[in-house]
């Protein structure tokens, strides 16, 4: 399922796609860079968390990658907190309702929907259709996010996406 398809998302996607093929030193402002770290982490959502891509984070996740939630670090760190989400919310979808890219961070806005299955922050499985209300912060590292701080609310009651 492809969320993102604003022309300058996919611009800035070109971006990035771009600067991964080429193979000589490329000079980017300040706006570029900032629309190609946005990219990158719009794949994130898109591809890892929506599209189970999982073998896309070495492009996506610095190694020294840490999440200052939980510690986790690097791709693998990553990829198991993506699973986690996976397990504990059935066929979760997220979606990008805001992102904004300034120098080396990237603020998102974002929902997960899902049906809560397993037990999220100490909050027993209800089995229901929930949307979970969250916004993130990266910090991009040559091209690659290297921080990242999240903040979501609970899980609430959804009748569906």
């Amino acid at each position: 399922m492809v969320i993102f398809t604003t022309s300058g998302r996919l611009q800035a996607l070109a971006v990035v796609l771009c600067l991964s093929a080429c193979s000589e030193e490329v000079a980017m402002s300040g706006t570029e860079v900032a629309a190609a770290n946005k990219a990158a982490v719009l794949r994130l959502f898109d591809e890892v968390l929506n599209g189970g891509q999982d073998h896309v984070l070495p492009e996506l996740i610095a190694a020294e990658f840490v999440n200052t939630n939980n510690g986790i670090g690097g791709p693998a760190g990553m990829a198991a907190g993506a699973a986690f989400l996976r397990k504990t919310f059935e066929t979760p979808r997220f979606v990008v309702e805001d992102a904004m890219a300034e120098g080396d961070r990237v603020a998102v806005r974002w929902k997960l929907f899902g049906r809560h299955v397993e037990p999220f922050r100490g909050a027993p499985p209800s089995g229901a259709a929930v949307v979970v209300p969250a916004m993130s912060m990266y910090r991009m590292a040559g091209g690659k996010i290297a921080e990242s701080w999240v903040q979501s609310g609970p899980p609430q009651p959804h009748g569906g996406p």
